[in-house]
């Protein structure tokens, strides 16, 4: 449990951390957000906040591997780990892209496709559903393949529609990845043997960016970062063994 706890936090303080330096240079840089009728600040809001949350994912993947506990994970754990990070990585570039030249519609679509196009070929994808009664339903390739995309681009463009309010996406991507990690923690017996540490492990470190934004996003201007950090809708399943 302190190994996970010291993960989460060290995702959380080193995306405050980045934040306040990415709020920074965009100020310094004029990379902020004009002001829309649909906003609700009455200033630019600067950019670039995403890169801090990605930063701060990345410190804690490394801080992870070289725990004495989560460091003798499986290797798939990291593995999996990685490939969700360089998604992460894909769809915040597209973001901020977006932030400095706009891109059309379509293009930012085809970003997110790619990402998530991404996973499934490195084998990241939904097999199967816990029924209520304990049992598995059991997805066909495509199916998982398919409904894995589904998801990963509707959850991106979901964190990008609430974009007009300060702290608001940041609020949505932390309430919504606290019920899928308390589900995660608790695994039944069928799952294969290296998915509860990789779910426990990957339910406490990605919810850490969010909180760790507040005090910025939160605070006018803050860091406006629903945009470049889609990465953080970015979900990681379990492959069967």
């Amino acid at each position: 449990m302190r190994e996970y706890l010291l993960v989460f936090l060290v995702a959380a303080a080193t995306t405050y951390l980045l934040t306040v330096i990415a709020r920074e240079i965009a100020v310094r840089t004029g990379a902020t957000a004009a002001v829309r009728d649909r906003d609700v600040h009455d200033e630019p809001v600067p950019y670039l906040g995403g890169l801090a949350m990605l930063g701060g994912l990345i410190a804690a993947y490394l801080v992870a591997t070289q725990l004495p506990f989560l460091s003798q994970s499986n290797s798939d754990v990291f593995r999996d780990a990685r490939v969700v990070l360089i998604a992460g990585a894909m769809i915040c570039a597209v973001g901020v892209l977006d932030d400095i030249f706009e891109l059309d519609a379509l293009t930012k679509f085809g970003g997110q496709l790619l990402a998530a196009g991404f996973l499934v070929w490195q084998g990241i994808q939904l097999n199967y559903f816990i029924k209520p009664d304990g049992g598995q339903f059991i997805l066909d390739p495509t199916q998982g393949a398919l409904l894995t995309v589904f998801i990963i681009v509707a959850a991106v463009n979901a964190v990008n529609f609430v974009d007009g309010l300060d702290g608001l996406a940041a609020g949505v991507v932390a309430s919504a990845r606290w019920p899928s990690s308390c589900s995660a923690t608790s695994s039944p017996s069928s799952t294969p043997s290296r998915w509860p540490r990789r779910a426990r492990c990957s339910a406490r470190r990605w919810p850490a960016p969010a909180p760790g934004s507040f005090p910025t996003t939160c605070t006018r201007p803050g860091c406006s970062w629903a945009t470049p950090a889609r990465c953080c809708s970015a979900w990681c399943w379990p492959r069967p063994s």
